[in-house]
């Protein structure tokens, strides 16, 4: 148990005085003071025992986001559970409210999107290049069960993650090199938990002993 927080306290210093290490930065909705750094853009938003979730399921491309501009190329990853509904997942590379990327999943159809968002609607968009990833390695999207997403943004490629498993890589014609992460949903209440993005360009922030500590040790252990 020494050997272990020892390595943990050194990972962590290394995160603080190093840009070229790659950062990393945890939001496990337990913290109130973290949670104040989530930013609506539409729809109902609380937090709820440790889980961030959206409660009407009443709007399109309903979102929420967190971080800087200035983030590049990074792993976004997050816990995904359709409480009531159809299409959830992740937004990435995020300019502001209107433009970002995001991979979400489709419930009926068993597939995951990738979608560009544009300025002029919350709704304004296009279809990524391929659009459409039908599930792989016997992935099931049920309401009401969690499914880990992870998209690994580097350049222009965008590759996407379900429960480990690998779904496709794909790419969009409107470029955004650069951007915020958030959580996303289509007319859908939702919940979300554990969010982390990992990148050269991430500052990474102490852990907070208090909160969900199995969980956020065993994360760093993994890497």
């Amino acid at each position: 148990m020494k050997s272990a927080i020892t390595g943990i306290c050194l990972f962590l210093m290394i995160g603080f005085v190093s840009p070229t290490i790659a950062g990393f930065q945890i939001w496990d909705f337990e913290d109130a003071e973290r949670n104040k750094e989530w930013k609506v853009a539409n729809g109902k938003w609380k937090f709820n025992n440790g889980v961030y979730q959206e409660t009407s399921g009443n709007e399109k491309a309903m979102h929420t986001i967190v971080g800087e501009v200035g983030w590049e190329d990074y792993t976004v990853e997050a816990k995904v559970r359709m409480d009531e509904g159809k299409w959830a997942g992740l937004i990435f590379r995020a300019q502001d409210e209107f433009e970002y990327y995001v991979f979400y999943l489709n419930q009926p159809d068993q597939k995951t999107e990738l979608w560009v968002h544009k300025k002029g609607a919350f709704d304004n968009r296009a279809g990524g290049n391929p659009q459409n990833f039908p599930a792989k390695g016997k992935i099931k999207i049920k309401n009401g069960d969690w499914n880990h997403m992870k998209i690994e943004v580097k350049g222009e490629k965008f590759t996407l993650f379900i429960d480990d498993i690998e779904q496709g890589e794909g790419t969009s014609n409107v470029k955004y090199d650069k951007g915020m992460i958030g959580l996303w949903c289509w007319e859908t209440k939702t919940s979300f938990d554990d969010v982390k993005i990992t990148g050269k360009g991430v500052k990474t922030l102490p852990v907070n002993p208090k909160f969900k500590l199995a969980s956020v040790w065993g994360q760093l252990k993994r890497e």
